[in-house]
């Protein structure tokens, strides 16, 4: 893991030679003597004047001077339009020579991504997946690599969130050696003592699992996702289950009984009831994707069977009407022999013992349901 990066001055991110953010005032006064102006903090706030400034000085006095004026003024706080800046960089890299010097604007998106205002930060981010998208492959392992590792190890949360949305951005076009590290560097915001952090690195997973071979995935990934499932955070442990979800239905059936089924059944027991309801809510995708085996199957009845007793009555409520969704799935995936010994053994029992449930809503549920199991096996019911 690359070591800490102190965050007090800001720099540009080119390994061993950096450019070190000159004292804000003499950048001032090189602007104002440039282009005459004064009042220019509060003329800078006007993206079209700040355009033509910067037009006016040239790149390198922009990469010079203007860039890191601007940063000071994100850092001193004396800039209030923020986002307007965020959504502008993003675009700048022509005024300051380039692509070939766009890693120059990482120095005030650093420091937008960490920004108070989540709209802020959500533009920085979109701005730096900009530049990163026009950025030579060295230029991206020089400077956009380094990037992600000060944000990852930054001490303020902010910048920590937002540097999870950077990793799939460059993931493909850096070498083996580059995307180890990039791996790297998800595990240890998975880790974060900050739920917000570990929640923004758990929503990256969907995003890998796009770019990343299953193999590569296995190893580095799946072992984040069954963290996720037992975090001592209920939203966290919502999404890790949703993307369990999802991934049963992206990789194949040995995938979904070796991962996915056991974080599924670690869910029935989970003290919220929110995440129980979202395995309730998912139990048909889950049985679409399991019916090709008879024994994940069967598991997943048994999920099914165990949410029918849940204490909570919105689970069980949730319930009823999944277990008919469940019988039509049976019955149009399996034969009809193979479909109705599976319903006879698992579902027409399970729904008789909710006709008893102690809540008065749930049996009032059951015989609506019984009806329409009476259309697809008429001769049972």
């Amino acid at each position: 893991m690359t070591e800490r990066i102190e965050q007090a001055t800001p720099e540009t991110y080119r390994g061993d030679n950096h450019l070190v953010l000159n004292n804000g005032m003499s950048d001032c006064s090189f602007i104002e003597a440039t282009i005459n102006c004064d009042h220019l903090v509060n003329r800078l706030e006007s993206m079209n004047f700040l355009r033509d400034v910067a037009l006016k000085l040239g790149a390198e006095n922009t990469r010079k001077h203007l860039v890191p004026y601007l940063t000071h003024l994100i850092i001193t706080e004396k800039f209030s339009k923020l986002k307007d800046l965020a959504e502008v960089l993003g675009d700048f890299e022509n005024y300051v020579g380039g692509p070939k010097y766009a890693h120059i604007l990482l120095l005030p998106l650093e420091e937008l991504a960490g920004a108070k205002l989540s709209d802020v930060r959500i533009a920085a981010i979109k701005s730096l997946q900009t530049l990163a998208d026009v950025m030579e492959v060295i230029d991206l392992e020089n400077y956009f690599i380094p990037f992600i590792a000060s944000l990852t190890m930054n001490d303020k949360c902010t910048k920590r969130c937002s540097v999870s949305h950077l990793f799939t951005t460059v993931y493909m076009r850096v070498s083996p050696k580059h995307q180890s590290d990039l791996m790297d560097y998800h595990c240890f915001l998975s880790l974060d003592f900050i739920a917000s952090v570990r929640q923004n690195a758990a929503n990256n997973l969907i995003d890998f699992s796009e770019v990343v071979h299953m193999s590569i995935f296995d190893s580095k990934l799946t072992p984040r996702l069954e963290q996720f499932s037992f975090d001592q955070n209920e939203h966290i442990r919502i999404l890790a289950l949703s993307m369990a979800i999802t991934f049963s239905k992206k990789f194949d059936v040995t995938y979904t009984k070796q991962i996915i089924l056991p974080i599924v059944l670690n869910s029935i027991n989970d003290p919220s009831c929110e995440v129980r309801s979202i395995l309730i809510k998912n139990i048909t995708k889950l049985l679409v994707i399991g019916i090709s085996c008879l024994k994940l199957t069967e598991n997943i009845m048994k999920v099914l069977i165990s949410l029918t007793k849940d204490q909570k009555i919105e689970v069980r409520l949730q319930s009823v009407s999944v277990l008919y969704d469940c019988t039509v799935i049976l019955y149009e995936n399996l034969t009809y022999s193979e479909a109705t010994k599976l319903v006879t053994k698992f579902l027409i029992p399970t729904l008789f013992n909710l006709s008893h449930d102690s809540d008065v809503k749930c049996k009032l549920e059951v015989p609506a349901v019984l009806a329409k199991f009476g259309k697809i096996m008429p001769n049972i019911m």
